[in-house]
């Protein structure tokens, strides 16, 4: 049946739609006319999955003649679904969902690595960032049971939602815990604390210079942030003098310098700042 062009009933079709493919009705419209004028030029692809066909490409085409009210297409078989294909159509249906279980994703991302493909590809197969591939498995591998259901992709829902974790601020408590070497429990900590205190990413930041710098416990360390409004500011700054600055005060970067000129260790110039 493999490469075999079928009439298939449409109802039997699964379609999974690659979210960055945006339809607009004016598109459809028109492929509609031109379906209805001169009949479907150009078959389907699908998969066969159980008891139905898996949509691989032709979305634009099946939508359209759907609403023309065809009850069958014109579909090119492609073959069985794989092991490898099934895990990805899995995650594909999923990871865009409203509230996903980003731990449940990952654990798919874990067996697509186990089944031989790299972060890369698994990101390019799911058309997703690589970032967030990595923060996925990250959450697979290291987040403890009962903070799992906790961690949520972004979204209108989530934002701002106590007691769960946007993936972005995971990100954040995941480089605490490299940076500060933190345990199981340490960690575990960590997520209650930031799920109860609803914590943006820069008081993430500032936990992590009270604990390194202050020599702080990481309960002081979240006491400490709740003190302090955190601002943001915008300098535009002359690179050149930065440069000299930072060479001077033997900086790594541009925050060890201003930091360096606040406390007074280092001499500013003027002309930094334009």
């Amino acid at each position: 049946m493999e490469n075999e062009f079928l009439e298939i009933p449409i109802d039997k079709i699964r379609s999974i739609e690659n979210v960055r493919t945006y339809i607009n009705d004016t598109e459809i419209a028109e492929l509609m006319q031109s379906i209805k004028q001169h009949g479907l030029l150009q078959s389907i692809g699908v998969w066969l999955g159980n008891d139905e066909y898996i949509l691989s490409y032709g979305h634009r085409r099946l939508n359209a003649c759907k609403k023309l009210g065809w009850k069958t297409i014109s579909a090119k078989i492609l073959g069985e679904m794989n092991e490898q294909d099934m895990l990805i159509l899995n995650a594909t249906e999923n990871i865009h969902r409203k509230d996903v279980n980003v731990h449940e994703i990952g654990r798919i991302f874990f067996l697509l690595k186990e089944k031989g493909l790299s972060e890369s590809e698994i990101a390019v197969r799911m058309s997703v960032p690589i970032t967030r591939v990595k923060r996925t498995l990250a959450v697979f591998q290291y987040v403890p049971e009962e903070h799992r259901e906790d961690i949520v992709f972004l979204n209108n829902r989530t934002q701002g939602k106590a007691g769960k974790i946007p993936l972005t601020s995971f990100n954040r408590l995941f480089s605490i815990r490299r940076e500060l070497q933190l345990n199981p429990n340490e960690f575990s900590e960590l997520l209650t604390l930031s799920k109860s205190k609803d914590l943006n990413l820069r008081q993430l930041r500032a936990v992590t210079f009270f604990i390194k710098k202050k020599k702080c416990t990481l309960k002081e360390a979240m006491s400490n942030v709740e003190k302090y409004n955190f601002k943001g500011m915008v300098f535009l700054v002359d690179p050149k003098v930065a440069r000299e600055l930072m060479e001077k005060s033997k900086s790594e970067n541009m925050t060890d310098l201003f930091n360096g000129i606040v406390k007074g260790k280092i001499s500013g110039r003027k002309d930094l700042i334009l």
